[in-house]
């Protein structure tokens, strides 16, 4: 193999490869350098949090898990108003708390939707800051205001729309009593058996019929419930019901909703 030799100004001789290898070894300390900064900007942007739903209703409790921060982190969370500003200052609700991550910089914790406060139809930014790794991941919901008629309750998928069409999917999406198409949920089959014979009730009554129980001497919803009578006879068609429903839910925050429903022998005019 052959050598070339230069020589510099200053008389001193030094080979290419020499020259090569004297700047390769000025610049190796950066390489490593800059080799070690780009591990340290994929571990920055590796954490992750995220929520498990995407929409909560006011009130509901939003679960926030965070993923691949630091081992044994103190991870400060905050949920905050995205671009308005509202009451980001004064809500204690808006505060940063602290949750320790595990051993393999993961973590799960919970933040509750105000009811009373300005959320309804809010985008919200889940903020979690690693310390010491200094990692740092943020997240977006929103907190949408249920539609009107709708009550936002599980079971049935969808909430429960409040119509007086017993039909689920109508609007598209909306959870009834009885089944209709998907995507929306319903408590019913459609020959009136509860799909859960334990939170879903279905009652037959008589009607058109003699023997049919009713109050006695026009008594009134106001009146005192220890003077009202009953009595055995046909009633009024508009007053005759034939189906009565009852179905017992929850909503996102745990609250008790009782749905109940009854079809008249006719509908009233």
């Amino acid at each position: 193999m052959k050598t070339y030799t230069t020589t510099s100004s200053l008389g001193n001789s030094q080979s290419v490869a020499q020259r090569v290898g004297r700047f390769c070894s000025l610049c190796w300390p950066f390489i490593l350098l800059l080799i070690a900064s780009l591990g340290f900007v994929r571990s920055a942007t590796g954490a992750t949090v995220t929520t498990d739903q995407s929409d909560y209703p006011p009130g509901s409790t939003v679960t926030i898990t965070g993923n691949d921060f630091g081992s044994n982190d103190t991870v400060t969370v905050q949920v905050v108003h995205l671009l308005d500003i509202y009451d980001n200052d004064t809500s204690l609700a808006h505060a940063p708390w602290n949750v320790s991550a595990d051993s393999d910089g993961n973590f799960v914790t919970t933040w509750i939707v105000p009811l009373n406060e300005d959320e309804g139809g809010a985008t919200l930014l889940v903020t979690a800051i690693g310390d010491p790794s200094g990692l740092t991941a943020t997240t977006t919901f929103s907190d949408s205001v249920p539609l009107p008629g709708l009550a936002p309750v599980s079971p049935p998928a969808g909430g429960f729309a409040i119509d007086g069409d017993l039909l689920a999917n109508t609007p598209d999406g909306t959870g009834d009593w009885v089944s209709n198409s998907a995507p929306g949920g319903f408590v019913l089959y459609t020959n009136g058996t509860p799909v859960d014979s334990t939170t879903t009730f279905h009652f037959i009554d008589p009607y058109d019929s003699k023997s049919d129980n009713n109050f006695a001497g026009g008594d009134k919803v106001n009146d005192d419930p220890n003077t009202w009578s009953w009595t055995q006879n046909k009633v009024a068609s508009k007053d005759d019901i034939n189906n009565a429903l009852v179905h017992i839910t929850k909503d996102a925050s745990g609250h008790t909703w009782i749905m109940v429903a009854g079809t008249p022998a006719v509908t009233p005019g």
